[in-house]
């Protein structure tokens, strides 16, 4: 019986035990249903605490976690928002570094991690640097690496940039990798494109 089914029951019973000895319903009863409804509600609150409780361990149970140590504790990895795909990583710098246009450098982050066998970090660019011409080309962090993690900048600004210490300069995310069995064979399959590559689809 659910607590809507077991307060109407109580109204019944209530209203029928009034309505027998004082010839109205629920009078004398009011104070017995309200200490029925309190106790109701307790046990309602209770069976939602132990759901919220449930659900925490899952999702702590689910969260996959990652080993992280910081050479700098400037340049511990930064996710804004928790729902935000990759981790910010900062430049693990002492002073600025200049980067003339068409330069590029290799920057250390800071930060070993100890990703799990099946993912790998994947760094990419941040879009703010992007628009303002310094790219990331990107990088892969297999499961097996547990030194540094280096950042590549490149300027194509055609300006001078200067990269300041601890500067957020790229951002990694843990990405799955699929279990994948290369199959040698003498044909590939057939396809519409086929060996069409390179503006083979045009500009619009």
């Amino acid at each position: 019986m659910n607590y809507r089914d077991q307060i109407n029951a109580l109204l019944d019973q209530q209203d029928a035990k009034g309505q027998s000895k004082y010839g109205h319903p629920l009078e004398q009863s009011t104070a017995a249903i309200t200490e029925r409804l309190y106790h109701l509600a307790e046990e309602l609150v209770d069976g939602l605490r132990y759901t919220l409780w449930v659900i925490d361990k899952l999702e702590r149970r689910l969260k996959m976690q990652v080993q992280v140590k910081l050479l700098n504790p400037n340049c511990r990895p930064y996710r804004k928002y928790i729902h935000d795909a990759g981790f910010d990583l900062r430049a693990n710098i002492p002073a600025p570094i200049k980067l003339p246009p068409d330069g590029r450098v290799k920057i250390g982050a800071g930060v070993c991690m100890a990703i799990p066998p099946g993912y790998y970090g994947d760094i990419r660019g941040r879009s703010s640097l992007n628009v303002a011409g310094i790219l990331c080309p990107g990088g892969t962090v297999d499961a097996g690496y547990t030194g540094e993690i280096c950042v590549v900048l490149v300027n194509l600004s055609g300006e001078p940039y200067t990269v300041q210490p601890y500067e957020r300069i790229a951002q990694l995310t843990i990405t799955p990798i699929p279990e994948v069995e290369l199959v040698e064979v003498d044909e590939l399959a057939g396809s519409e494109r086929g060996n069409q590559g390179f503006g083979s689809t045009g500009r619009v």
